[in-house]
């Protein structure tokens, strides 16, 4: 949520989305960057892996981080921030080489969480 009277200069706000809509607006972009801490099981990174994005994520990311660390880098600092964002560039094809699309299936997830059960 935001203050709907402040009109940014240089950020585009786009309202919630879901389904197809989500992942056609994720696709648009480079990477995906969250700042979340302490995220016992977002959604919102696996959205972003599951449209091919690479992941920026906060080194207290929780569960974020887990789930991320072979598509993505971690930072806990602007300054880092800012070095990881260049590694990312650099290693664009890779990481979303490393995405892997077969644990983000819901077919997938429900199999192994009745196998568990």
């Amino acid at each position: 949520r935001y203050n709907k009277d402040y009109t940014p200069k240089k950020t585009k706000l786009v309202e919630p989305l879901h389904g197809k809509e989500l992942g056609e607006e994720l696709r648009k972009h480079d990477v995906y960057v969250t700042a979340s801490r302490w995220e016992p099981c977002g959604m919102h990174h696996i959205e972003g892996a599951a449209s091919g994005l690479p992941i920026l994520f906060h080194k207290e990311g929780g569960g974020i981080n887990e789930f991320c660390k072979n598509h993505g880098y971690e930072y806990d600092s602007f300054d880092i921030f800012l070095k990881q964002l260049e590694q990312v560039k650099d290693n664009l094809v890779q990481l979303r080489d490393n995405i892997n699309y077969e644990s983000l299936d819901i077919l997938h997830c429900c199999g192994k969480f009745y196998e568990v059960i």
